[in-house]
């Protein structure tokens, strides 16, 4: 059994697993794929079993010996490729609920799971990883593994001919050096002291699927067709689709906050999205601005998706609806709900902005760094550079002539007086970037 050593992350991750109480399900990364009905079982069955046997990502666990942490590799075997089948949703449903279960032991392997659903026109693979596991990379190599192995063993082909050399955790270190870097230990004993005090903990019931739902041949332009690439296959010979969909760290539970809001989920939705410059042009569609496609990286979406995530999160609105409804044609928006947090009351922010000047905000695009803040050049008067964060949650709150932004941060990563200099510079941005729009401000409280 090979072992080395935990990142920063990873321990973080451990840690946070090990709060969980019985009823809390853990943080996990789901990725689907819908299948046609004439897919064969047994071909799965050899899909999965390749796809664990190539990737020790997908057999990793972190069992402690001697006291310490370690991320360990498993070796392959039926156990850890076995991959259930399930009759009806009902019995998908008890599975799932198992499966989550029995992933919040991070000692034993497999922390991988995999379900087959039988559907009338279709079947549905749903491969269940905790998010431990789970990076930019990681995701990538399995999805790109998944496809390629399922056509592979659809057209009747050997998958070792795509590359006999498996994917290794050293191959995953080399290609992320700050993977080697120690874990902050002051840190972690931060977060327990967070954890076992009176502050409040934020857990997620959220479910939110990305998928282009696509009923015709796409007539798109070979670089349109990239942003669809890794989530769609599109096969010419017969017109069949084969739709990967993503749900990411998902924790059952109830967001408890303090206060509770009367607004509906449409003036939340769309007052969010208003912040970030996206314009609705029909009932069922939104326009993503020119600005997102140009300059906005994964990492950059991924927080435009929290910003607007969150806030529905806050107030209770059902995600996976309100999604469905609105962003179903959106190829560039990507929602990357935040895992388990603190919450703190002291960090709430508040920020009264004039309704008109939403389209300010265009700009708070950018790349999250190893701490998890959004780092960003801003252009605006002697602001050269600032460091924003990103947010644990946002509360929007309508008035007359205003919109009432109230910002929570998760003091884990920002200590009193960085919080205090974020909101220094937000002051700064805000009135610069208004008075450069010319916006009068009449109230502007922080």
């Amino acid at each position: 059994m090979k072992t080395y050593a935990v990142s920063a992350r990873q321990l973080s991750d451990w840690k946070l697993n090990s709060y969980l109480n019985h009823n809390q399900t853990p943080s996990f990364v789901k990725i689907e794929a819908t299948l046609p009905s004439t897919v064969s079982i047994n071909n799965l069955k050899k899909v999965y079993g390749y796809l664990i046997e190539r990737n020790e990502t997908l057999r990793t666990f972190f069992p402690e010996i001697n006291g310490e942490v370690k991320m360990a590799i498993a070796e392959p075997n039926s156990h850890i490729c076995g991959l259930e089948i399930c009759a009806d949703e009902a019995q998908a449903n008890e599975s799932i609920k198992t499966i989550l279960y029995e992933l919040k032991n991070l000692s034993q392997p497999p922390l991988t799971r995999a379900i087959v659903q039988h559907q009338k026109s279709k079947k549905l693979f749903s491969l269940y990883i905790h998010h431990i596991l789970c990076d930019a990379w990681s995701e990538r190599i399995i999805k790109r593994e998944l496809e390629r192995v399922y056509l592979a063993n659809k057209k009747g082909k050997n998958p070792l001919f795509l590359n006999n050399k498996p994917i290794s955790i050293k191959e995953h270190i080399a290609s992320n050096p700050r993977l080697l870097q120690q874990p902050d230990q002051k840190r972690i004993v931060k977060l327990k002291e967070r954890i076992s005090s009176n502050e409040l903990i934020i857990n997620y019931d959220v479910i939110y699927k990305k998928s282009a739902l696509i009923h015709n041949k796409p007539k798109l332009q070979n670089k349109d067709w990239r942003s669809y690439s890794q989530r769609i296959l599109y096969n010419n010979t017969n017109g069949e689709f084969i739709k990967f969909t993503i749900e990411s760290d998902l924790f059952k539970g109830v967001l408890e906050l303090r206060e509770k809001s009367n607004l509906s989920p449409n003036t939340i939705l769309m007052s969010v999205l208003a912040l970030v410059g996206v314009k609705f042009t029909g009932r069922n569609h939104i326009l993503i601005p020119t600005l997102f496609h140009n300059r906005l990286n994964q990492d950059s979406q991924n927080v435009i998706g929290n910003l607007i995530g969150n806030v529905l999160v806050y107030y209770k609105v059902d995600l996976e609806l309100v999604f469905k409804e609105y962003l179903e044609y959106s190829s560039v928006l990507y929602l990357n709900s935040l895992r388990k947090m603190v919450f703190n009351t002291e960090t709430i922010r508040e920020i009264y902005v004039p309704k008109r000047c939403f389209s300010f905000f265009n700009f708070l695009g950018g790349d999250l760094n190893d701490n998890g803040k959004l780092t960003n050049e801003i252009k605006a008067n002697n602001i050269s550079k600032a460091e924003i964060p990103c947010p644990l949650a946002i509360k929007v709150t309508e008035f007359q002539n205003t919109f009432l932004i109230e910002v929570f941060y998760n003091l884990l990563f920002y200590d009193e007086q960085t919080i205090r200099s974020i909101i220094i510079t937000y002051r700064k941005i805000l009135r610069n970037g208004l008075y450069n729009m010319g916006i009068k401000i009449k109230k502007l409280v922080t």
